[in-house]
């Protein structure tokens, strides 16, 4: 810890210091701070650091480096997380520079294997959620315009550079969904964890005939849901975001009170369908009567900031691109995040909005969590959402592929 520590200080004397303050005596006088983000949490090792310089504002920024654990990197395949954020950063995000937080690094490092510094916009008055689950409505709606935002400066750079497009989709990693034996871990994990809501299901007995298709076609999730439902279908298919959560957007206040987002963390990227990104936001971070209630109006937030940023980078197309077409996609794909948020990330952010730390998971914690009230009321609010969707009709292509 000391020896990395001392590695950190000496980087940040050598490299960071130069790269924010170029000026010579500037830089050589400069001290420095370091803060470890609060209120969310990240994969990576991450840090904020403030130069403090006699001649100059304080700068700040946001450093990322390889995680420590080289057994952990393996497992989660930190190294394709950290190439995708670089990737995102270096072909995509300068073009749109405005929307996203400046880099000022990514990429290889002489010190560290690789680098990303970006700007810490936390002096432009942003900040994490005050709540990952069950948001409320209004960030629900900034944080669908940060991802349709996003989704048009992708559609912009598949319309106007296919050459360069390819290339991203070559270059990315793909670290879920994958269907090969890389992926077999979480596979068992997921389908795994989503008996437990199978099982809630049938001791409920609602509706003895519904648990029965439903237990059918959800015996293998991982595979016939999610990696399905993930597989890139033309024309609609772009890069997407791959981990759209309250997590990974960031809110601040305007002047006239409107909650404004931005989009971070793009270490999951993937070719996929957008409206995996959309159905992971909702049933991640929504309240069930949001989604159940105002669906259509929360999606029409989110395909409007698409034609609005599609609009200003000139690739809009009326009959391509419809709110039809989206939204048929989306129907077709909403199960997607729900099976997401079942299997675990919604219950995990609950522990950890409670806690404010990271929740380690076991069986033995999950079914205290569950045997408890809060766990018993979570687990109906699950089964109560998967009947909102069946009586949307967002399950009949589910239903009636399990009864042939």
């Amino acid at each position: 810890m000391e020896e990395l520590d001392s590695k950190i200080n000496l980087w940040i004397r050598e490299r960071l210091i130069p790269l924010l303050l170029p000026t010579g005596n500037e830089s050589n006088n400069a001290k420095f701070t370091i803060s470890r983000p609060t209120g969310a949490f990240f994969i990576s090792d991450l840090f904020f650091v403030t130069i403090h310089s006699d001649n100059s504002e304080d700068k700040s920024a946001v450093v990322k480096l390889p995680l420590r654990n080289p057994g952990v990197n393996v497992v989660i395949e930190y190294d394709g997380l950290f190439t995708n954020e670089i990737l995102f950063y270096n072909k995509i995000a300068h073009i749109y520079h405005k929307h996203y937080p400046k880099c000022y690094l990514a990429g290889d490092d002489p010190i560290f294997k690789s680098v990303i510094v970006l700007e810490d916009i936390r002096p432009r008055g942003y900040t994490v959620s005050p709540k990952k689950v069950n948001a409320d409505i209004h960030y629900i709606a900034a944080g669908l315009k940060a991802i349709g935002r996003f989704h048009g400066h992708i559609y912009a750079i598949k319309e106007k550079d296919p050459e360069m497009y390819c290339e991203i989709i070559k270059t990315t990693c793909r670290i879920r969904y994958r269907n090969d034996s890389n992926d077999k871990k979480l596979k068992v994990d997921v389908d795994g964890k989503f008996q437990r809501l199978l099982r809630a299901l049938r001791d409920r007995n609602r509706d003895p005939e519904f648990n029965k298709v439903i237990c059918k076609a959800f015996k293998k999730p991982y595979n016939d849901i999610l990696t399905k439902c993930a597989e890139p279908i033309e024309p609609l298919a772009i890069i997407v975001h791959g981990d759209c959560t309250m997590n990974n957007i960031l809110y601040r206040t305007s002047n006239d009170g409107e909650i404004e987002s931005m989009l971070i963390d793009f270490g999951l990227l993937m070719h996929s369908s957008p409206a995996t990104d959309v159905s992971t936001f909702l049933y991640m971070s929504a309240k069930r009567e949001d989604i159940r209630d105002r669906l259509e109006e929360l999606f029409t937030i989110y395909h409007d900031s698409l034609i609005e940023s599609m609009k200003e980078h000139g690739v809009w197309d009326s009959n391509k691109y419809s709110r039809q077409v989206f939204w048929q996609d989306y129907c077709d794909r909403a199960i997607f995040g729900y099976v997401g948020a079942a299997v675990f990330f919604r219950y995990f952010m609950i522990i950890y909005e409670k806690n404010d730390v990271i929740p380690e998971y076991s069986e033995a914690i999950a079914d205290q969590f569950f045997e408890s009230t809060e766990g018993k009321d979570f687990m109906d609010e699950l089964i109560n959402m998967l009947d909102d969707l069946r009586i949307s009709g967002m399950l009949n292509h589910i239903i009636d592929k399990s009864k042939k």
